[in-house]
């Protein structure tokens, strides 16, 4: 038997903020029935305009292994959000989790360990 846990995640995609708004990508994860989240933010500056890209990585020492015999779903909670702060009123601004040409890229990489 073994238990698997993420290593890192990557995210892209495109966003247009103008001058004085700002943009957040933000995930969480975390096994079905623990309650311990393991989350990152990512904050983009205004007057932005093009593709992005973050990369989460979880520390070794805060990994968290599902439980060795037990079959749970690992979750994962994405969030975008956008934030008009200083910006026109009637300026537009947004960000979305894919690039100009379509495609979804978001890459999960995992941790497998042995159970005894």
């Amino acid at each position: 038997m073994s238990s698997l846990d993420i290593v890192s995640a990557g995210y892209s995609g495109f966003a247009s903020l103008a001058p004085g708004a700002s943009g957040t990508q933000r995930a969480g994860y975390h096994f079905q029935g623990n309650a311990r989240t393991t989350s990152s933010t990512h904050h983009f500056k205004g007057g932005f305009n093009g593709n992005w890209q973050t990369t989460d990585t979880v520390d070794v020492a805060a990994r968290v292994f599902a439980p060795c015999g037990e079959e749970r779903n690992l979750d994962i909670n994405t969030e975008l959000r956008v934030e008009r702060g200083t910006s026109s009123p009637s300026a537009t601004s947004f960000i979305e989790m894919d690039s100009t040409d379509g495609r979804i890229k978001t890459v999960y990489h995992m941790a497998w360990k042995r159970c005894r």
